[in-house]
C-alpha cells in the first residue's frame, strides 16, 4: 500500500467516473476474521457489540457452548452478532469426531481446586451467568398459562392430608466411641451482688464451669437404623399434604 491521494472526480475520464460512483455504492462487507486453532481463545460478540475472548467447546443446534477460566457456558447462538455466529459455524465444521471412547472426566475436586486457583468471576463470566438465567426463568415462564416462573403451588392451599405408606428396612451400623474427659474454663457472667437490704447490682465475674471435651477415638459401638427400602418389611405411615385448586 502507498499513499493515498484525493482527486476531483471531474479530472477522471467519464468511464472512471461511472466506475468510481459503482465502487462507491458497493455494500460494504466486512472481511472474515481469520481462524485460529479450534483450542484457542476466540473472540465472540453479541448483538450489542459487547465482546468476551473465550474458546470454542462445541455447536449443538442454535447452543453454542464456549470455556472461560476452566468453566463452560451455554449461549443462544441468536444472541451473537452475524460473524460471531459464522466463527462458531466454521469452529464446528473443523472439530475432529470424537473417539469412540470417551475421555475419563477428571475428578470433582480438581475441578474445584482449578475453579479457586482462577480466584472470583470476572464481569463477562457474571455476565454468561446472568444471562443463562435469565434463559431458564423464560423458559419456565412459557410453561405456565400465567407466565409464571415458578409453579403456582403457592396459591394453592393445603385442604387436608392423605396417608402414604413408606416400607424401611433395619440395618445395623457402627458408630464411634469416644473418651470424654471434664475440665473447667473461665468465662464471664453477669453476677448479682448485694443483699435483700442493699441495692442489687450486676458485676462481671470470671467463674469456672465445668465443660465436657472429647478425646480420642476408644472403639465402635452397633447402632440400628431404619433406611427406605421398597422391599422392606416395616412400614411407616407419612402425612402428605393434598393441595386443592389454584
Amino acid at each position: 500500500e502507498g499513499a493515498l491521494y484525493a482527486l476531483p472526480l471531474t479530472q477522471l475520464s467519464p468511464e472512471s467516473q461511472e466506475l468510481a460512483k459503482t465502487l462507491a455504492n458497493l455494500p460494504k462487507e466486512p472481511a472474515p476474521k481469520p481462524v485460529v486453532g479450534k483450542d484457542e481463545p476466540q473472540e465472540w460478540e453479541d448483538a450489542n457489540g459487547k465482546a468476551i475472548r473465550a474458546r470454542f467447546i462445541k455447536l449443538e443446534g442454535e447452543t453454542l457452548t464456549i470455556e472461560m477460566n476452566g468453566q463452560n457456558f451455554d449461549l443462544p447462538l441468536a444472541r451473537l452478532s452475524p460473524d460471531s455466529q459464522a466463527l462458531a459455524r466454521q469452529l464446528a465444521g473443523n472439530v475432529k469426531p470424537s473417539p469412540d471412547k470417551t475421555p475419563q472426566e477428571k475428578p470433582v475436586d480438581e475441578k474445584i481446586t482449578k475453579a479457586m486457583e482462577n480466584g472470583p468471576p470476572d464481569q463477562a463470566e457474571i455476565t454468561l451467568a446472568l444471562n443463562q438465567a435469565v434463559e431458564y426463568f423464560r423458559t419456565l415462564g412459557a410453561k405456565d398459562e400465567e407466565g409464571l416462573f415458578y409453579p403456582p403451588i403457592r396459591k394453592r392451599k393445603v385442604i387436608g392430608h392423605v396417608d402414604k405408606t413408606v416400607t424401611y428396612r433395619k440395618i445395623v451400623v457402627q458408630i464411634p466411641v469416644f473418651e470424654w474427659t471434664t475440665t473447667t474454663k473461665e468465662v464471664i457472667r453477669n453476677v448479682k451482688v448485694g443483699d435483700s437490704g442493699a441495692v442489687t447490682v450486676k458485676k462481671k465475674m470470671k467463674v469456672k464451669v465445668p465443660v465436657r471435651v472429647r478425646g480420642k477415638q476408644t472403639g465402635t459401638r452397633p447402632q440400628n437404623r431404619l433406611v427406605r427400602d421398597s422391599n422392606g418389611t416395616i412400614e411407616r405411615i407419612h402425612k402428605i399434604p393434598k393441595y386443592g385448586p389454584g
